[in-house]
C-alpha cells in the first residue's frame, strides 16, 4: 500500500501516521468496490487525509495521526493527538 508515501510525508512535519489494520482493510474494501484496485488506493488515502494534510503547517501541537475504519468508511474523523508540552508553548507565545 502507498500509505510509506503518506507516512513520510507527515514524518517531515514531525508527526507519526497511523493506520489501523481495520482501516488498511477497509481502504482495500473501497478500491475493490470501486473497481480501482490498487492504483485507487492512493486517492482513497488522499481523500481520508486531506483536512490533516491542511492544517499539519499551521499547527505544531499535532504529534500522531491515527486513521481508523470510521475515518475510512465517513463516520468518523482521523484522530488527532496533540503534545500537552507543545499546547503550553503556543499558550505562552
Amino acid at each position: 500500500m502507498s500509505n510509506r508515501f503518506y507516512k513520510k510525508l507527515f514524518a517531515y512535519e514531525k508527526v507519526e501516521l497511523e493506520f489501523t489494520s481495520e482501516a488498511l482493510q477497509a481502504i482495500a474494501r473501497k478500491a475493490l468496490a470501486r473497481g480501482t484496485g490498487a492504483r485507487g488506493l492512493r486517492s482513497i488515502q488522499e481523500q481520508i487525509l486531506r483536512r490533516c494534510m491542511f492544517e499539519l503547517p499551521s499547527r505544531r501541537d499535532i504529534v500522531r495521526c491515527v486513521v481508523d475504519e470510521a475515518a475510512v468508511e465517513g463516520t468518523g474523523e482521523v484522530q488527532v493527538e496533540t503534545s500537552a508540552l507543545s499546547d503550553k508553548m503556543a499558550n505562552a507565545g
